[in-house]
C-alpha cells in the first residue's frame, strides 16, 4: 500500500511539474510577442519620426526667409518677423502708409478726373532680416476702349514711367527713399494682369466699381452679364478652334513636307533613269559605229 501512495504521489508531481513547464513555456511564448510586438511599433514609430523631419526640413528648404516657417504669417498680406516689439510696430505702420502711398500713385487724376483705369490690389510686404519686398498686382481697367485714346495713351505713359522709377536704380528713387526708412534693401514688384478673376481683390474691386443704378433689368441681370465678360469660359470656344487649327496647321506641314520629299526623290531617281538611259543610248551609238 505504501508503495502505491509514493508511486499516485511522484505521479501527480510529475504532472504538476509538466504543467508549470507547459505554463512557462506559455509565458515565455507570451513574453516574446509582446516583445516583438513592441519593437515593431517602435521602428514603426520611429520610421514616422523620420519621415516628418524630413519633410519638415525639406518644407525649411524652399521657404526663403528661415524665420518664418514656424508662425502663420506667410498667409497674410505683411510677412515679418521681428524680437523687437517697437520695431514691429513700426514697420507695420510703414506698411500701411506705403500700401496707401502706392495706391494713390497708381490711381492718379487726369485733368481732375478720376477715371479709375488702374484697379491695384493690396500690397504684399516680405520681410526678412535684410530686405523687403514689396508685391502688388495690378489691372489696367480702360486698355480695351478706344475712347479718349490721348488720354489713355499719356495715362499708360506715365504709368511705364512710374515702374521705371520705382525699379531703376537711380538715387533718388522709390525704392531706395523707403530703404532708409525701413533700414533695409527695399524693392518694388508690380505685376500687371491681364485678366481680373487672377486676384480676387482686384476682382471684387471691379464689381463694386460698376454702377448698378445705370441697369433697369436689376442687380442679379448686371452681375450675370459682368461675370459672362470677366470669367474665361465664353473664350472655351475659341480656344478649342484655335487648338484644332493649330493641329491641323501642324498637319497639313507635316503632309506637305512628306510630299514635298517624295516628289523630290521621284525627280532625282527620273533625272538618274534618263541620265542612265542617255549613256546606254550613246554606248549603243558607238558601239553600231
Amino acid at each position: 500500500m505504501k508503495l502505491k501512495l509514493l508511486n499516485m504521489i511522484l505521479s501527480m508531481m510529475n504532472k504538476t511539474n509538466n504543467n508549470n513547464i507547459i505554463i512557462n513555456n506559455t509565458l515565455d511564448s507570451l513574453m516574446n510577442k509582446k516583445l516583438l510586438l513592441k519593437n515593431m511599433l517602435l521602428d514603426m514609430n520611429n520610421k514616422k519620426m523620420n519621415n516628418m523631419k524630413r519633410m519638415l526640413n525639406n518644407n525649411n528648404m524652399n521657404i526663403n526667409n528661415k524665420l518664418q516657417h514656424l508662425n502663420n504669417m506667410n498667409n497674410w498680406n505683411t510677412q515679418i518677423y521681428n524680437y523687437n516689439k517697437n520695431m514691429e510696430i513700426m514697420n507695420t505702420m510703414n506698411d500701411k502708409l506705403i500700401n496707401k502711398l502706392l495706391y494713390k500713385m497708381m490711381t492718379l487724376k487726369l485733368n481732375n478726373m478720376n477715371i479709375n483705369k488702374i484697379i491695384m490690389s493690396k500690397t504684399i510686404n516680405q520681410h526678412s532680416l535684410n530686405k523687403l519686398n514689396i508685391k502688388f498686382y495690378y489691372y489696367n481697367n480702360d486698355i480695351n476702349n478706344n475712347n479718349n485714346n490721348n488720354n489713355n495713351n499719356y495715362y499708360m505713359n506715365m504709368m511705364n514711367k512710374l515702374m521705371n522709377i520705382m525699379n531703376n536704380n537711380m538715387n533718388n528713387n522709390l525704392c531706395n527713399i523707403l530703404s532708409y526708412y525701413y533700414n533695409k534693401k527695399v524693392t518694388i514688384e508690380p505685376i500687371k494682369l491681364s485678366y481680373i478673376y487672377l486676384n480676387s481683390d482686384i476682382f471684387s474691386k471691379y464689381i463694386s466699381l460698376n454702377d448698378m443704378d445705370k441697369y433697369n433689368n436689376g442687380i442679379l441681370t448686371n452681375y450675370q452679364r459682368m461675370l459672362n465678360n470677366i470669367m474665361p469660359k465664353l473664350n472655351d470656344h475659341n480656344i478649342s478652334m484655335n487648338y484644332i487649327n493649330n493641329i491641323n496647321n501642324i498637319n497639313n506641314n507635316k503632309y506637305n513636307n512628306m510630299i514635298n520629299l517624295l516628289n523630290n526623290n521621284n525627280n532625282i531617281n527620273n533625272n538618274n533613269n534618263y541620265n542612265n538611259n542617255n549613256n546606254n543610248y550613246i554606248g549603243n551609238i558607238n558601239n553600231i559605229y
